[in-house]
């Protein structure tokens, strides 16, 4: 209870920094509901939502190839919402992301640009410059007004080339 009302006092920039970078835990869960491949070398993986009990962010998806891509999804029409692009597999450990240091590109809803369901690269924060070759993971993810995950997609694959 405690944390619920803190959560609620704490300025909207600090929650949505709070939810994409701490608040960020991915759980792979073994429902089949929204799994879909994920294909890596000789590698074949089932991929579930990344938050267990959580409704499937559908049509994701990212301008194929490029190293400066847009990124769209169904919206969600909640507040906080979470799109971020990292440089490996996104890593899971207890319920939270275990690599929030490789994300290169995060873009979430109290940045004030773009908007849900639609983001260009330029809304984001990240590294300014294109991608560069290679192949990048990106999920989205959002929270409640409590502050518990509500919708996720899977990881999924961007290949730069």
């Amino acid at each position: 209870m405690r944390l619920a009302r803190a959560w609620s006092r704490a300025p909207i920039w600090t929650r949505s920094v709070a939810v994409a970078l701490c608040w960020a835990g991915l759980v792979v869960s073994g429902c089949d509901s929204g799994s879909a491949p994920l294909e890596e070398a000789d590698e074949l993986a089932w991929q579930s939502l990344l938050f267990d009990n959580t409704i499937a962010v559908s049509n994701t998806g990212m301008t194929n190839g490029h190293s400066q891509p847009a990124v769209s999804w169904k919206a969600t029409d909640e507040k906080h919402v979470v799109c971020a692009l990292f440089s490996e597999r996104i890593g899971v450990t207890d319920n939270e992301i275990s690599n929030s240091d490789k994300i290169v590109w995060i873009w979430h809803s109290g940045l004030g640009k773009g908007h849900e369901g639609n983001v260009l690269w330029a809304h984001g924060l990240g590294d300014p410059k294109p991608l560069a070759q290679g192949t990048y993971f990106w999920a989205v993810w959002a929270f409640s007004d409590e502050g518990l995950p509500s919708w996720s997609s899977t990881e999924i694959i961007h290949t730069v080339k």
